[in-house]
């Protein structure tokens, strides 16, 4: 186990564990002109404000995109061509549910003439983001090397003489991380140890070094095994049979939901609710033992965005053990797609039959589904990873 601090590499038994930057959110000016501004400067009290609350923004984010979506910005005192104050952002989805919040210390407004100007955080150490589409954590956390937002300005419009203005906005975030695909590891307790004696500016070179031998100890001296988590999850959206979400004719199984009504629950895959989910399940053919071939499954979004996709290798329809009480369980089976970031292991998912309804060559039902799953294990060398981490991102005086 090896780390280097300044080269940010840590060898996981042989494979190089590295940084990786990816966009958290995004979106495009959602004004076609400056009538409707996303900021307003006043150069009096040297205060920006911003927010969105109308129509027309398509936030895009990790785990899918979200029209007519809205956001505020808490009023943050800032001089042109020098360093601001902090403030808070939040994001919503049309219904309001939450979905991103960035809070920052240090802020900075450059107006570089008009149409080319744009608001950033300083300092990417300070800059914190959470909420829902923050999925980083939910079976594989991450060490954050740096964060960062920037809002580009366009369509700028002089309100005052004395330099005030408003303007229209496009907008962009991303994070720089370290997967630690092993959150169970008692290494973490090193790290994140480390994290606090930089928070305190406590992190001299003997602590440190302390840190990675206790850390290292921790590791070798045994696993934490990660827990199943339930990555999606929705309950029966039909009131009776006569909106069946699953067929069996004689040898062919096989479901789908069109309609409205299905709440798809992602608690292990960001956390966000998909009202009016849809899904499609093509035909399998069910063997004279109940076994079943292999076949895929499909989730979509209300906007027809695919969600996530489930393989499975053989099926078990379990069709005599009584109305009221049947269900469709899968071997084999491998979940992916745009909501799911992280690699998988150890996935299953179950139908679990309603409102079976008898027809001459077999039957239909309506269903609810859940679906779990655990994270791909890593190695063990968290602990030089964290202290790494920490030791690059000390503030230099």
């Amino acid at each position: 186990m090896v780390a280097f601090a300044a080269g940010l590499v840590c060898i996981f038994g042989g494979q190089q564990a590295k940084a990786t930057t990816f966009t958290v959110a995004t979106f495009a000016d959602p004004t076609s002109g400056s009538g409707t501004p996303l900021f307003n400067y006043d150069a009096t009290t040297m205060t920006l404000s911003g927010g969105w609350s109308g129509t027309g923004l398509t936030l895009e984010t990790v785990v899918g995109n979200f029209a007519d979506a809205t956001f505020s910005m808490t009023s943050t005192v800032v001089p042109l061509g020098s360093d601001g104050g902090g403030g808070t952002i939040e994001f919503f989805a049309s219904n309001s549910d939450p979905l991103l919040t960035i809070d920052f210390d240090i802020s900075s407004l450059e107006v570089i003439g008009f149409g080319s100007s744009e608001f950033v955080a300083v300092d990417t150490d300070s800059i914190t983001m959470s909420g829902p589409v923050i999925s980083v954590g939910f079976g594989t956390p991450s060490i954050d090397e740096e964060e960062a937002f920037s809002f580009s300005f366009a369509n700028q419009l002089a309100t005052d003489l004395d330099g005030s203005f408003s303007a229209t906005a496009a907008f962009t975030s991303s994070t720089t991380s370290v997967p630690i695909p092993e959150p169970a590891s008692l290494a973490l307790l090193a790290c994140g140890a480390g994290l606090v004696l930089r928070r305190k500016r406590l992190a001299n070179s003997g602590a440190l070094k302390m840190l990675l031998v206790a850390g290292g100890l921790f590791a070798f001296a045994g696993q934490a095994q990660a827990g199943s988590f339930t990555v999606a999850t929705f309950a029966d959206p039909a009131s009776d049979s006569s909106t069946p979400l699953f067929e069996l004719n004689v040898d062919q199984f096989s479901g789908e939901w069109a309609g409205t009504g299905l709440t798809l629950q992602t608690p292990g895959a960001g956390g966000i609710d998909y009202t009016d989910a849809t899904f499609s399940m093509g035909a399998v053919t069910v063997n004279p033992d109940n076994s079943t071939t292999g076949g895929t499954i499909e989730f979509f979004a209300s906007n027809s965005d695919p969600l996530f996709t489930i393989a499975f290798d053989s099926g078990t329809l379990n069709k005599n053990v009584g109305f009221g009480a049947t269900d469709f369980i899968a071997q084999g089976v491998s979940i992916s797609g745009p909501i799911i970031p992280f690699a998988l292991m150890d996935e299953a998912f179950a139908f679990s039959f309603a409102n079976q309804f008898a027809t001459a060559n077999g039957f239909t039902a309506t269903a609810d589904f859940t679906s779990s799953a655990t994270p791909e294990p890593a190695s063990l060398c968290l602990t030089a990873l964290g202290t790494a981490f920490v030791m690059r991102r000390r503030r230099r005086s």
